[in-house]
C-alpha cells in the first residue's frame, strides 16, 4: 500500500483493519453488475456483484462517510437514487478518465470546507484511480490509502473476508 502525502510516496500498510490511521472518508468503485430495471434506486443498492457487496460491507463497517465512484454519475452518495446505466471508465479514452478524475477531486473540494490533510481510502480498480484520481487527491492535500494496491483482483474477495467484510 502506498501512502501519498505532499507528492511523496512511502510504503505503508493501510486501512482500518490494518491498524493504521482511520480514514476520514472512503471511496469505493462501482462495478459492472447492476440491477437491470428502469426505476431509480439508492445507489448502494444498484450494484449486485460479490465484489460490490464486500466493498459496500467494508465501507459500512468502517463507520466513516463513504461515496461511490460511478463512471456515469461521478461521486455519488450511497443514498442518492440513480438509474441503471451502462458506462464504463475503461471504455473512455485516457483524456476522458483524467477529466472524470478531476471532476471527483473538484466535487470533494466543493463538498468539504477543506480537504487538506484528510485521509481518503480508495477501493476501486485501476481505471478509477490511475488516471489522475490518486494524484489529483494528493495534489489537493489529501492522504490517499489504497489497501488493495498490489493485490491481484482475484484475491480481493479473500482480502475482504480476512477483514470481516466477506460473504
Amino acid at each position: 500500500m502506498q501512502e501519498l502525502r505532499e507528492g511523496r510516496a512511502t510504503e505503508k500498510q493501510a486501512g482500518p483493519g490494518d491498524g493504521t490511521v482511520t480514514p476520514d472518508l472512503m471511496l469505493i468503485g462501482s462495478v459492472k453488475g447492476k440491477l437491470e430495471w428502469a426505476s431509480r434506486v439508492a445507489a448502494k443498492n444498484l450494484y449486485v456483484s460479490a465484489l460490490w457487496r464486500c466493498r459496500r460491507r467494508y465501507a459500512e463497517q468502517s463507520g466513516v462517510p463513504w461515496y461511490i465512484l460511478s463512471a456515469k454519475y461521478g461521486l455519488v452518495n450511497p443514498e442518492t437514487r440513480i438509474a441503471w446505466y451502462d458506462v464504463s471508465l475503461g471504455d473512455l479514452p485516457a483524456a476522458g478518465r483524467r477529466a472524470w478524475s478531476q471532476q471527483i477531486v473538484d466535487t470533494l473540494a466543493t463538498r468539504y470546507s477543506s480537504i487538506d490533510g484528510m485521509i481518503v481510502e480508495i477501493h476501486a480498480g485501476m481505471d478509477y484511480v490511475d488516471f489522475g484520481l490518486a494524484s489529483g487527491l494528493t495534489d489537493a492535500g489529501m492522504v490517499v490509502q489504497r489497501p488493495l494496491l498490489g493485490i491481484p483482483i482475484g484475491r480481493h474477495l479473500a482480502w475482504y473476508r480476512e477483514h470481516g467484510a466477506g460473504e
